[in-house]
């Protein structure tokens, strides 16, 4: 793995602070739609703002992205942060109108950072800064119905750091990460393997180099995760733009780890990644898989098994097994968080049993099926194809 001294993450922090625009350029139109909140975590305050769903209603569990800035953007006045094409692409009405979710943007000041930038980060607790982040969100899930399935993350430069930081501290907690020029400080991938990742860098970056994308890349290749190259291909040396055709099956085939390098330099990349065809629909795609809650972790109720086939055209078979009787509630739920199906059992014996989903006016894409017993809770993915 990559590793770089401290004095350097230290220079750039220091250097991109000193760049900070003079005067914030956000859209007012923009501003108004957030909501101006602080929050505080173990003696630290932090101001942040707030994106809620238009239309909003409790009744439907939303998915919720968390967005890291750069140290160019660090302040106190809980608005710079926007000031930022990257930021502001996750709350565009028309991709919120297609598929809506909470935004949080929190601030912190010059010379701060999201995540420690010396030591051995396995023997450090996270960044009061970044502890506070993820603490918004567990705040904002009390005071909202958030889906807690469907968490994400992404940051740009020391925003990339915090990305990597946060699923590394957290894991398990993030359902997908969209780091940019970022770096990754500890010794181990195991906790990245397990989340959706769509990386970015320009080839070319002069402040952080491409080689610390590209190491996690490698590394997590040699450890059995599939990449699919949209841009450069460091393995080959080449650099094909994938066409836009390609991507889209790519994602709708349930593609969790993509790599965008592009053969630009600088370390500004934000227009070639709100340009890259398809990531918002992939992250909005991506949910925690088989995952289980509930305090019945040592002897679950039941067990849910991989629905067949999958991808389908328009009917699965989902098999699960109870272990004793119990009440039973099967759902399928679509990528906005709305139900689209449901069964329920009042009283179910053991056994095992199947449910068939007949899909054929459904759309196609990635849906959530969920089954809970007791009181346990499973999810999956799975893919409809047409």
């Amino acid at each position: 793995m990559v590793k770089t001294a401290e004095k350097i993450w230290v220079a750039l922090i220091t250097s991109l602070s000193l760049i900070v625009p003079a005067f914030c350029q956000v859209d007012p139109a923009i501003d108004a739609r957030l909501e101006k909140r602080s929050h505080s975590f173990q003696g630290l305050t932090l101001p942040y703002r707030l994106y809620v769903p238009d239309n909003y209603t409790p009744e439907i569990a939303y998915p919720l992205l968390l967005f890291l800035h750069g140290a160019r953007w660090a302040g106190t006045d809980n608005i710079t942060q926007l000031d930022n094409e990257l930021a502001v692409y996750w709350i565009d009405s028309t991709r919120q109108a297609t598929q809506t979710c909470f935004v949080v943007y929190p601030h912190i000041p010059v010379g701060a950072t999201w995540e420690h930038t010396s030591g051995h980060m396995n023997d450090l607790p996270p960044s009061p800064e970044l502890a506070l982040a993820n603490d918004i969100i567990t705040e904002l899930a009390k005071e909202f119905s958030i889906d807690e399935q469907r968490l994400y993350i992404s940051g740009k430069s020391i925003g990339g750091l915090g990305v990597y930081g946060m699923i590394a501290r957290y894991p398990g907690r993030y359902a997908a990460a969209i780091p940019a020029a970022g770096q990754y400080l500890y010794q181990s991938l195991d906790d990245l393997s397990h989340t959706s990742m769509w990386i970015f860098h320009n080839k070319y970056d002069n402040t952080i180099s491409v080689e610390q994308s590209r190491s996690i890349v490698s590394e997590l290749e040699q450890a059995g995760v599939s990449f699919i190259y949209t841009h450069c291909n460091f393995n080959t040396d080449t650099c094909d733009t994938l066409a836009n055709d390609s991507i889209r099956v790519a994602i709708q085939r349930g593609a969790r780890h993509i790599y965008s390098e592009f053969n630009d330099s600088g370390h500004q990349l934000e227009s070639n990644v709100v340009s890259t065809y398809g990531l918002y629909d992939w992250v909005m795609s991506q949910a925690k898989d088989d995952s289980r809650v509930g305090s019945r972790m040592d002897s679950p109720a039941f067990e849910l098994y991989n629905n067949y086939p999958n991808p389908f055209n328009s009917s699965t078979v989902f098999s699960f097994h109870i272990v004793s009787n119990t009440p039973v509630i099967f759902r399928i739920i679509n990528i906005k968080g709305h139900i689209v199906a449901q069964h329920t059992e009042r009283w179910v014996k053991s056994g095992r049993y199947e449910y068939i989903w007949d899909a054929q006016h459904m759309p196609t894409g990635v849906y959530i099926y969920e089954l809970s017993a007791a009181t346990d809770i499973q999810r999956g993915r799975c893919l409809l194809l047409k």
